[in-house]
């Protein structure tokens, strides 16, 4: 399957643009495979790597384990591959530089935070559901 790149607005931040690149396989115990970055006219790192998977024992609470680390992505990064997860029941790769330090007219409170996360969630659940 053709990978999906999609771009979002940052709501708070008019100059900057939220980037996916979205891997869904068509089976469902496929794992989903998602880049994120942003782009806002200034260099960012390369992000952390995370992969999470359903637990066997708690369908509540996946496990994740960090591949690569930077530590000014690695929450918003575990969070979203926990969510995935825990929504779809597949595992999944999440690959992201989103941090929201130095992003001009975003503060990094939770609420900003929360948003772009509801936001991207809903979008990548929607792709999901029309490729299945």
């Amino acid at each position: 399957m053709k990978p999906l790149e999609l771009s979002l607005p940052i709501a708070h931040a008019p100059n900057t643009l939220l980037h996916l690149h979205l891997t869904i396989q068509p089976s469902a115990t496929a794992p989903i495979l998602l880049f994120l970055s942003t782009s806002s006219g200034s260099s960012t790192p390369l992000g952390s790597f995370v992969y999470a998977l359903p637990s066997r024992s708690s369908k509540n609470e996946p496990l994740s384990t960090p591949l690569y680390v930077s530590e000014s992505s690695l929450e918003f990064t575990t969070r979203l591959a926990k969510i995935l997860v825990r929504q779809t029941g597949r595992p999944a790769y999440v690959g992201s530089s989103v941090g929201f330090d130095g992003i001009d007219g975003v503060d990094g409170t939770v609420e900003e935070g929360a948003q772009v996360l509801k936001d991207v969630v809903e979008v990548i659940l929607d792709n999901i559901s029309e490729a299945e």
